[in-house]
């Protein structure tokens, strides 16, 4: 994953299958920052731990609508 903020006008523009994946990818990035962490090592960016928690959300949010929206 090249991006790692993403505005929630991109993220409505994905199909759900796109969400899922990029999910997937925020969930290891997000994984592996915390893992370097805990190991005490700088990450790579202050705010990239916050970035992928924020995008994550988003991610999540948008695949419950689309449940929502699917099932009615």
């Amino acid at each position: 994953m090249g991006k790692v903020k993403r505005s929630m006008r991109e993220i409505r523009e994905m199909s759900r299958e796109e969400a899922l994946k990029t999910l997937r990818e925020v969930e290891q990035l997000l994984m592996k920052e915390r893992a370097q962490a805990a190991r005490g090592a700088a990450p790579s960016s202050p705010k990239i731990i916050r970035e992928l928690k924020k995008n994550r959300a988003r991610l999540k949010h948008f695949l419950a609508q689309h449940e929502v929206t699917r099932t009615r």
